[in-house]
């Protein structure tokens, strides 16, 4: 008896952790708010808020953010086309890469937000900027968090990275004989971005028993993952194992305990900050809208009969 008691009592204390988690509507209009407040009056989004006189620009990658994660809260952008109008501003028809700000020098992940923002804004220019820009990354990509945003960026306007087989080799050169990467706490995060990687290249993902259990028995007491160099969950590792998951159907072991995580995340302003007790940015918001939206995903499938 004592014991039915027992697991009643701890099943609604999960129900109740679950659901008291979950945004509002409310929090979900403050959040959008909150992505409206960080625009300019160019179409442009700033990382921050900006405050009078302290000379914050727009730029482009908190503006592919706000683009592709708004939605995730049920807002929309205020001007479609303003924004649409600031993110090819960016582009460089010389090179073919996309700078940071209007008239900057291109980089590679510029490129690679800017070009997943021109796909979420369902852009005709795409056609015009995508074959230079594909082969600006190709080329200039030389590290592997160049080649894992530049991946994002191809597999969001369905196009096949040219270099992938070279870099295919050089991944799994790291990978260790049990199927995942890095050591210790700083697997978890290191095998998601490694299998994310070589799946968007089209490799298929081996010994997926032992990759999903590196990152499921990882998920740290307070709900999320860490890059290993730090006591503390935040949200960047968190959505980057959560993506993993995903694109292998499955799911973290405390989806409560997450989803908790990035409550606390959560500030009184309506947006993310990356850590608790961090303050809110653009970055925070988005991958708490992701992270949110394929929580909801898994509740919604676990409902089907």
């Amino acid at each position: 008896m004592r014991t039915r008691a027992y697991l009643l009592a701890l099943s609604c204390a999960v129900a109740f952790a679950s659901a008291s988690s979950a945004q509002t509507p409310e929090e979900k209009q403050a959040t959008v708010a909150y992505l409206q407040s960080l625009r300019s009056p160019s179409g442009g989004y700033t990382l921050i808020r900006a405050r009078p006189g302290d000379g914050s620009k727009p730029e482009l990658r908190p503006t592919s953010g706000v683009i592709r994660s708004i939605g995730k809260f049920g807002g929309k952008l205020a001007d479609p086309a303003a924004e649409a109008k600031f993110v090819l501003s960016c582009f460089d028809d010389r090179t073919g890469g996309f700078a940071p700000t209007p008239g900057g020098i291109p980089a590679v992940d510029a490129t690679a937000v800017g070009l997943m923002a021109c796909a979420e804004l369902n852009l005709p220019d795409l056609q015009k900027v995508r074959g230079p820009a594909v082969k600006y990354l190709a080329t200039e990509s030389r590290t592997m968090e160049d080649v894992r945003i530049a991946l994002a960026a191809t597999e969001a306007i369905n196009e096949k990275f040219p270099t992938s087989a070279a870099w295919l080799r050089a991944i799994y050169e790291q990978r260790r004989s049990d199927g995942t990467w890095g050591l210790g706490p700083t697997a978890p995060r290191a095998t998601a971005t490694f299998i994310t990687m070589t799946m968007r290249m089209g490799a298929a993902a081996q010994k997926q028993e032992e990759v999903i259990k590196v990152m499921r028995t990882g998920q740290r007491p307070d709900g999320g993952y860490a890059d290993g160099s730090q006591d503390g969950s935040d949200l960047e590792s968190t959505y980057r194992v959560m993506r993993a998951l995903t694109m292998l159907k499955s799911g973290p072991v405390e989806p409560a305990q997450m989803r908790a995580f990035i409550g606390r995340c959560r500030n009184a302003d309506g947006g993310y900050g990356l850590q608790p007790s961090r303050p809110s940015n653009a970055s925070g918001v988005y991958y708490a809208g992701y992270i949110l939206g394929w929580l909801d995903d898994l509740d919604r499938n676990a409902k089907k009969p």
